[in-house]
C-alpha cells in the first residue's frame, strides 16, 4: 500500500492516524461495535481493542482494505494506551482479524511478562 516515497495520500493517512491517536490518548473516541464507532474490543481477546481508521485513500478502498491499530489498556497501568500492532484489514476477512488479535495478545503477554 505504501511506497518508499510518501505521496499526498500516504501523508494524509499518516496525519489522520496521528490525530486519531491523540484523540485516543485524551479519551475522546467512541466505543462500540460497528463502523460508526472509533474503537471496538476483539471478541476473541477482550484485552485487545482496535482503533478503526476510516476515510482512507481511494486506493485502499478500491482494494477493500482498512487500517486498524490493535492496542490495550492494561489494568495494572491505568491511563496508558499500549499500541501493539498496526495492520491492514481486508474487508470480509474475520479469520485474519482473529489472527491479528491473537498476535496482538501475544505481544501484550510478552510486554507484561506473563
Amino acid at each position: 500500500m505504501f511506497s518508499s516515497s510518501p505521496n499526498a495520500s500516504t501523508q494524509e493517512l499518516f496525519a489522520k492516524f496521528l490525530r486519531k491517536t491523540e484523540r485516543a490518548s485524551k479519551g475522546e473516541l467512541t466505543f462500540g461495535r460497528g463502523h460508526r464507532f472509533d474503537v471496538d474490543e476483539m471478541v476473541t481477546h477482550k484485552d485487545i481493542l482496535e482503533i478503526k481508521y476510516r476515510d482512507l485513500p481511494i486506493e485502499c478502498e478500491k482494494q477493500g482494505q482498512w487500517v486498524r491499530l490493535y492496542f490495550s489498556e492494561p489494568e495494572a497501568h491505568k491511563g496508558i494506551l499500549l499500541g501493539l500492532t498496526l495492520r491492514l484489514k481486508k474487508v470480509g476477512s474475520p479469520d485474519l482479524q482473529t489472527q491479528d488479535a491473537r498476535e496482538a495478545f501475544q505481544i501484550l503477554e510478552q510486554m507484561m511478562g506473563e
